[in-house]
């Protein structure tokens, strides 16, 4: 089973695994901030190596931070238009793997992430690309075909993030 942890960078998806303490194989994508088309085609052979692997993953997770989420997302701010709608791979993908995936989208509120990227000094990413980047991933939560639940870190402690997440993996027959 893929669980996959998705989210603007600050929302807390690299916490809430670290802090969930498992033994699962744990994949961390990169950001796709490459800026020329070539890069599409590597990164659409990454996630369709992964999403062509997840049917090996019975009884075992592999537990991704980040995936076609952030690829949808990122390359909104990041290409040029003829490469974002060549995309269309991703929700070829989307479907693919959603009947053997969960997505865990971690967000926080706009306010809360443009805190987070001033403090942690991040250089990819400013503060003023939050909203956009937030407004891509409900888009594209309205079009993908994998079960989600979303964890707003704005006002949770972690332990209660880990709960929420934990109902809903319960809820799904996925067992940590």
């Amino acid at each position: 089973m893929l669980l996959v942890f998705d989210g603007p960078d600050k929302a807390g998806k690299s916490t809430l695994i670290e802090s969930l303490e498992r033994n699962d194989l744990v994949y961390h994508s990169t950001r796709p901030f490459k800026p020329y088309s070539d890069y599409s085609i590597y990164i659409k052979a990454q996630y369709e190596t992964i999403a062509s692997f997840s049917k090996f993953f019975i009884g075992n997770h592999l537990i991704l931070d980040r995936f076609l989420l952030s690829e949808y997302c990122y390359s909104q701010l990041t290409r040029d238009e003829k490469v974002n709608k060549d995309s269309s791979y991703i929700f070829d993908i989307d479907k693919q793997i959603s009947d053997n995936a969960v997505l865990i989208y971690v967000t926080a509120n706009s306010e809360t992430i443009k805190k987070r990227i001033v403090k942690a000094k991040e250089k990819e990413i400013t503060i003023d690309d939050v909203d956009t980047l937030l407004n891509a991933y409900y888009k594209y939560l309205k079009m993908t075909k994998i079960p989600y639940m979303i964890i707003d870190t704005t006002y949770k402690t972690i332990k209660d993030c880990n709960e929420e997440i934990l109902s809903f993996l319960h809820i799904h027959d996925i067992n940590l």
